[in-house]
């Protein structure tokens, strides 16, 4: 019998010793990740919904979190209060600038990227209440720099 309560003693503190071992989510790959995903405000969106046209998300960082490589994240009109990271190869696409609005409610960079050599195509939003962390755009075209609350820390020009 104290056998019995000394192996299940240890195999709970086995538990719990493995469950405390914190795994970084650069090492975890993505159980299931979507090719293209839809994003439109509450409340037809819902991060529980599936993320299609029909039944998409309600946040833009939801639509990130769960594509691949490679994927678009489709965004409709609204303004969404969210302060993104991309860490990966994902292109944001908007319903247009005027209508679509990605707001950082003053709380940092609006986007911040660092995807490596990938490329993140963002086009079709109006990007505001940001504050400029490290870069900048330049508009060379104009000889202008726009800011737009977007950090990109690893940027070559």
């Amino acid at each position: 019998m104290t056998k019995t309560i000394r192996i299940i003693s240890l195999a709970a503190i086995l538990l719990l010793v493995v469950l405390a071992v914190p795994f970084s989510q650069t090492n975890v790959a993505k159980a299931t990740c979507y090719p293209d995903v839809w994003v439109a405000p509450p409340p037809l969106g819902s991060d529980l919904n599936p993320g299609t046209q029909a039944l998409p998300f309600a946040t833009i960082q939801h639509g990130i979190n769960v594509t691949c490589d490679g994927s678009t994240v489709h965004v409709a009109a609204g303004t969404y209060h969210e302060n993104l990271v991309i860490n990966s190869g994902q292109d944001l696409t908007g319903a247009g600038a005027p209508t679509t609005i990605i707001d950082g409610s003053d709380c940092g960079a609006v986007i911040v990227i660092s995807s490596g050599p990938e490329v993140n195509i963002i086009s079709g939003f109006t990007i505001q209440d940001g504050s400029v962390l490290s870069a900048s755009l330049w508009k060379p075209a104009d000889e202008q720099v726009l800011y737009a609350g977007i950090k990109l820390p690893s940027i070559k020009m």
